[in-house]
Parts: structure tokens; C-alpha cells; sequence
């Protein structure tokens, strides 16, 4: 009889948790990628003559924007999970709290944030090929994040 709880929970937990544990970092090609797409179609706005010069100017200062953020996520496989991120003008955050995942959904709860308790605050994000994409609310852009 205890051979088969260790066997079940053993096969629960590599449903819940399979090929997440490990640490994750921000894919920034795929995040400059996704910059340069929106900014070309915001370009579209700009006269002809004025858009090369312009695109180039943006490009730039997106490249020293994208260069200076960084985020790492460490799930673990016992369901916890640590966060860090610098995204630019909010400064460097770090979080800890728990994760699951359902099918592709990846559920990633903070229950403190910068060393304090926070109210759990739940976030989904979809597990797909290896890796983390986050869709932020009311953004056209997703974040990727990578298996280190």
C-alpha cells in the first residue's frame, strides 16, 4: 500500500512539475525582436524621408534599454519558486513564492516580494517548448523566458 501512495505522488508530481524545475532567464533576442516589429509598424507613421534616421535612433537607445534588464526564475521541484528581475525604470525586484503547472498553464504565485509578505498575488503564464512565455495584461508584447 505504500509502494503505491510514494508511486502516485511520485507520478503526481512529475505531472505537476514536469520539465519546469530549473532556472529561467529573459530571452532578449526574442524581446528585441519583438520591439523592432512594434517599432516598425509605429515607423509607419513617420515620413519616408525622416524614418531611416529615426529607426536608427530608436533602434539604439531600444538596444542599451533591452542590455540593461535582466530576470532570472528559479523554479524549484518542490513547487517553490525565486524571482528576480531589473526592468528598467522600476529598479531591481525580487519575489519568492510558489509554482504549478496545468496542462501548459504555469501558475506563479508571489507571497513576498523585496524580503516582505505580500498577499498572494497569482500570475499565469503558458509552458510551451521549454519555455516560459508571459503575456503581460494590456501589453501587445510577451516576455520569453529560457532555460539557463
Amino acid at each position: 500500500m505504500k509502494k503505491t501512495i510514494v508511486a502516485l505522488s511520485c507520478a503526481l508530481g512529475m505531472t505537476l512539475f514536469a520539465g519546469v524545475p530549473g532556472t529561467y532567464v529573459l530571452d532578449k533576442v526574442s524581446l528585441e525582436k519583438a520591439m523592432m516589429d512594434m517599432m516598425a509598424q509605429q515607423m509607419q507613421a513617420v515620413p519616408e524621408e525622416q524614418r531611416a534616421a529615426s529607426m536608427e535612433m530608436a533602434k539604439t537607445q531600444m538596444k542599451a534599454t533591452v542590455d540593461a534588464m535582466s530576470m532570472k526564475c528559479v523554479f524549484n521541484s518542490d513547487g517553490t519558486a525565486e524571482f528576480e528581475a531589473n526592468m528598467g525604470p522600476q529598479g531591481a525586484q525580487t519575489a519568492k513564492g510558489t509554482w504549478k503547472l496545468d496542462g501548459e498553464t504555469l501558475s506563479m504565485t508571489k507571497t513576498h516580494e523585496n524580503g516582505e509578505d505580500v498577499e498572494d498575488e497569482t500570475m499565469e503564464a503558458t509552458f510551451k517548448d521549454g519555455k516560459i512565455i508571459i503575456q503581460p495584461e494590456g501589453s501587445p508584447m510577451a516576455v520569453v523566458l529560457v532555460k539557463e
